[in-house]
């Protein structure tokens, strides 16, 4: 499939070229449910968004965005996961942006029990799942300090699905 960069309300927005199933990411709560009714998947921030409800009504599949590799700064659950010992390394790529050890059972256990039942909650169908690739990248960069956390990555994702088996996962 074939992404096209559409500017919304002078956003980036992904959208696809696909007249059969029409989709779109945008990461701000600034766009309006009007301009995003003409796609069938929505892939929005899960913490700040247009109102879902009005986008629901039109029977659209929502998305709400979160990150299992990395924690941003300004994410509400920043500082608990900062105070466990959950981060890493901040990303030089990304300023605020920290990596997760993907092997820690709190962390599934957060994503699992905390996180996506919150973003459901709020009225999205299903979740996003974004930087994935950083437990390759990490293992692949210090081999003996990051053992595992390709496979800690993978059993997370077969755990989300196991957790949530009715939702639809991207």
């Amino acid at each position: 499939m074939r992404l096209l960069f559409v500017s919304l309300l002078g956003l980036l927005v992904a959208a696809s070229a696909s007249a059969a199933f029409p989709w779109a990411v945008c990461y701000s709560g600034n766009a309006s449910p009007k301009q995003l009714r003409t796609f069938h998947l929505v892939v929005l921030d899960s913490d700040s968004h247009p109102p879902l409800d009005l986008l629901k009504e039109h029977g659209r599949d929502l998305l709400g965005y979160l990150s299992l590799g990395e924690i941003e700064s300004h994410r509400t659950y920043f500082q608990a996961a900062k105070a466990e010992g959950l981060l890493l390394r901040e990303n030089p790529a990304w300023p605020g942006s920290f990596s997760v050890d993907f092997r820690d059972p709190r962390w599934r256990r957060r994503v699992i029990q905390d996180l996506v039942p919150a973003i459901l909650a709020s009225g999205f169908n299903g979740i996003f799942l974004d930087t994935l690739d950083d437990a390759a990248a990490l293992e692949r960069a210090d081999p003996q300090k990051y053992r595992g956390m390709i496979a800690a990555a993978a059993e997370l994702v077969r755990s989300l699905r196991q957790a949530f088996p009715q939702i639809r996962i991207m």
